[in-house]
């Protein structure tokens, strides 16, 4: 990929996942995007509670940690 199609760091961020979402990938990789977490396969887990339950006592996961949760908290 040429560096003028290269997502900028806003756009590797930001997004409807919550900033407290980790998962190993994130890690590993340079960039880890939206796309990425939304169609990973991986285990993830909460930075604030260091679980795989986010404070509202709901399973962790990319697809379910977005805005309508009330712990949600924006990446940018």
């Amino acid at each position: 990929m040429s560096e003028a199609n290269q997502p900028s760091d806003f756009e590797v961020l930001n997004g409807p996942i919550c900033r407290h979402l980790l998962t190993k990938a994130m890690f590993v990789n340079d960039e880890v995007s939206v796309a990425d977490l939304n169609e990973s396969n991986s285990n993830c887990w909460c930075a604030h509670t260091q679980n795989v339950v986010g404070p509202d006592d709901q399973l962790v996961e990319a697809p379910t940690c977005t805005s309508g949760r009330e712990c949600f908290e924006a990446r940018l």
